[in-house]
């Protein structure tokens, strides 16, 4: 193992995976003031649960989440190479709209991949796109930066202009999000690639990303900066209506004026060398912000929106919760507020994960008996079927991750974790293993 350096979750280190033939991974092992934070973990384990179904060749597949010997960490696909934030910065001059074309569309299939799976970024930036050895751009940390930052601001109270520099005005707010927030994201990174420097970046910069409109880039074609200027519109309803969208127009623009480019000459003023010795923190007051609304809510969030228990009897569940080791769900049935039905449907939702039927005909016994009983009885869950390559395994907890990499590992296959009454797992263990 060695280092491969600090970020806002924890500390990456480059390790071999013994079950996948030693293939090299990168492991995030999470900072101390995350990993005892009970919230920041159960938050992180969604984000993982969400992220690992993503599988497209531009972004960093994230493959689970550890807690042993005391350490907590995420484990994801090891991508060789640099980030764009330090390659821009070695530049003497900014990139050209021919050299960052295939990164956009590149970027924009990964993005629209995600989205059309209901998930968001939160986070797009150059520091989390990887520049690849083979010369494609990867992007990494879908949510988990965004939920370390909002952990990080839950404490502190502020937010560094790290991730202020990219992002919309709504988010800037705490507006519910949706794919036209990563649109301008991706449009600001893009903004920097070519100018040297974001949109915004001196002075009162979030009242520049609400009020000011970015100035077009000198070095740029006219048709570019309109299609680049709409993607970073105040209001989402006039930017495009998907990161393909946006795409699609940049490359028609880029092809109709391919025979009129004039070559480019870049001013001294547009290093980004010169931006790199900056230090962009101090530049910029910290600034108190509201929790991000995003798009994936606290379950007892969406208990409450769906009028299964009122406001007073989540705030006195929590009480009890952070006096015990119980997850919420069990706190809430134990206290008579919210009935198991109830905790499931909102975990669907939560997770944007499908429960499953128990049924015996829907129950292969060769792969059920696979798992010993007593683990399945330990963590309430049950190994149904193969389908696609994957195990489904029901769990009255998704987010089980022992249970999830135990399971894993002994199948030798990936696991589908389907949410299940716990009631009705009981009952399908001990058919399956008999009584």
């Amino acid at each position: 193992m060695r280092n491969l350096g600090r970020g806002a979750v924890g500390n990456v280190w480059l390790a071999a995976d013994i079950q996948l033939h030693d293939e090299p991974i990168a492991c995030k092992v999470l900072h101390k003031v995350f990993a005892d934070d009970r919230r920041a973990i159960s938050d992180l384990k969604r984000e993982v649960l969400l992220t690992r179904k993503l599988r497209h060749p531009n972004i960093v597949a994230v493959h689970s989440f550890w807690d042993m010997d005391g350490y907590r960490f995420i484990t994801m696909e090891y991508v060789g190479g640099n980030n764009m934030s330090t390659l821009l910065s070695e530049r003497d001059t900014p990139y050209t709209v021919p050299e960052v074309l295939p990164w956009i569309e590149q970027l924009c299939g990964a993005l629209d991949h995600a989205h059309k799976q209901g998930i968001l970024h939160r986070d797009v930036k150059p520091a989390n796109i990887l520049m690849a050895t083979d010369g494609e751009v990867r992007l990494a940390d879908f949510g988990i930066a965004r939920t370390a930052r909002e952990a990080s601001a839950r404490m502190s109270g502020h937010l560094t202009s790290g991730t202020l520099l990219f992002m919309s005005p709504e988010q800037l707010v705490g507006e519910p999000l949706d794919h036209r927030s990563d649109l301008y994201s991706l449009a600001a990174t893009i903004y920097e690639w070519l100018s040297g420097a974001p949109p915004f970046n001196k002075g009162a910069i979030a009242m520049q990303i609400q009020k000011r409109l970015p100035s077009p880039i000198p070095y740029c074609h006219e048709a570019v900066n309109r299609v680049l200027l709409k993607a970073l519109s105040k209001q989402r309803e006039d930017r495009h209506n998907s990161c393909g969208a946006f795409c699609r127009e940049l490359l028609e623009v880029e092809r109709a004026i391919e025979g009129v480019r004039q070559p480019v000459t870049f001013p001294a003023e547009a290093s980004p060398k010169l931006r790199a010795s900056v230090d962009h923190d101090s530049e910029t007051e910290a600034l108190m912000l509201p929790p991000d609304a995003g798009d994936t809510k606290q379950l007892g969030v969406l208990l409450v929106e769906a009028g299964v228990i009122t406001k007073p009897q989540l705030d006195s569940a929590l009480t009890h919760h952070a006096t015990t080791r119980e997850l919420l769900g069990a706190t809430l049935m134990r206290l008579g507020y919210a009935e198991e039905g109830d905790i499931v449907e909102a975990l669907e939702k939560q997770l944007r994960m499908q429960s499953i039927s128990l049924d015996d005909s829907n129950i292969d016994r060769d792969v059920a008996e696979a798992l010993p009983r007593e683990f399945a009885e330990a963590h309430k869950c049950l190994a149904v079927k193969k389908d696609a390559g994957r195990i489904l395994l029901a769990m009255a907890n998704p987010l089980d991750f022992t249970a999830i990499n135990e399971v894993e590992k002994a199948m030798g296959v990936p696991i589908e974790p389907r949410v299940a009454l716990e009631s009705s797992l009981n009952y399908a263990i001990a058919r399956v293993y008999g009584n």
